[in-house]
């Protein structure tokens, strides 16, 4: 009778075989990654490896640590990852991932090249979403806003009540705002409330007429 072990193992080989060669990865640390992927810690994941050593022992144990450290399984595991393969106990390394693919896909292998290519494509455009569906801090917002029109950043973190300051260079560029603002209020204001010498001889007449 086939357990969920086995159609596990049988959903992960074929595709971490190929995932572990573009990662550089032996046979035996791809059947590791394997492990660990379906749930294993180290030491476990290292016995189903077939390393040296009893299931339990010091030294299934060490070459599990060693296992998890090394720089092509953890490329592996982020990459199987990334991929919806499972969570890893290990953590991958998802910046030495990039840096072996991008050197596959530099390399003169045609076949490499383009698999790596692929990979780096697909993990950057998933980056890309995963960046563009985090929630943004106001503050953030608030800031870039200040950038150009300081004034409306001020307002704006007034009107929501968000904590937010401007740094010297955006206050300076509020604080002329403010100014120009002010001037040309008070101009406006001159401007209606002054009468011309002629409009006082006209008003004058008119009063002396009526």
């Amino acid at each position: 009778m086939e357990t969920d072990d086995d159609t596990a193992e049988k959903r992960l080989t074929p595709e971490l075989a190929e995932l572990g060669e573009l990662c550089g990865c032996t046979e035996k640390q791809i059947k590791f990654a394997e492990g660990m992927l379906q749930g294993m810690n180290q030491s476990e994941a290292a016995f189903h490896a077939g390393y040296a050593g009893e299931r339990g022992s010091m030294q299934i144990r060490s070459a599990g640590s060693s296992a998890a450290r090394c720089k092509p399984v953890q490329a592996l595991l982020a990459l199987a990852e990334s991929r919806g393969l499972g969570i890893p106990n290990a953590p991958g390394d998802r910046e030495e991932l990039k840096r072996i693919l991008w050197s596959h896909a530099r390399s003169k292998d045609k076949a490499h090249s383009i698999k790596a290519s692929v990979e780096l494509e697909r993990i950057e455009r998933d980056e890309r979403a995963a960046k563009a569906s985090e929630p943004v801090e106001p503050a953030a917002v608030l800031a870039q806003i200040a950038e150009i029109m300081p004034a409306m950043a001020v307002a704006l973190a007034a009107k929501n009540n968000v904590e937010f300051k401007l740094n010297d260079s955006q206050r300076a560029a509020y604080d002329d705002f403010r100014r120009t603002i002010a001037l040309e209020y008070i101009n406006e204001r001159h401007a209606k409330t002054a009468v011309s010498p002629d409009s006082n001889a006209n008003d004058s007449t008119e009063a002396q007429h009526g």
